[in-house]
């Protein structure tokens, strides 16, 4: 994509769907390299794992405004799915224990 100038006089615009495309672009090889060393998995993984998920939250079930976050077990490494930030902070400030999940569901059901 060539540079264009938006009505604001800036190069790049956060909203702009051609900006946001170029530099996705350009942070690719980063991008890439990052998602191997943490993960195991590399973009086009990520990518397919978006497309099976509609650009969805597994599980809240929402499009973020921005990206998904990589969900994985901290024990083995595997990755679970795709999160989006709320869910992924919720997950991991429970621990990543069921039971704790449980625990919160079943208090929030109850009559207080």
């Amino acid at each position: 994509m060539e540079d264009h100038i938006h009505g604001t006089g800036n190069l790049y615009r956060k909203g702009c769907p051609d900006c946001q495309a170029a530099s996705r672009e350009r942070r690719g090889p980063q991008r890439n390299a990052r998602l191997q060393r943490d993960y195991g998995i590399t973009h086009a993984q990520y990518v397919e794992m978006e497309i099976a998920q509609d650009g969805r939250c597994a599980i809240c079930h929402k499009r973020p405004a921005g990206h998904l976050h990589i969900d994985h077990d901290h024990a083995t490494g595997k990755v679970r799915g795709l999160l989006c930030g709320n869910c992924n902070t919720a997950l991991g400030l429970l621990q990543d224990e069921p039971h704790l999940l449980d625990r919160a569901a079943e208090y929030l059901r109850s009559d207080h």
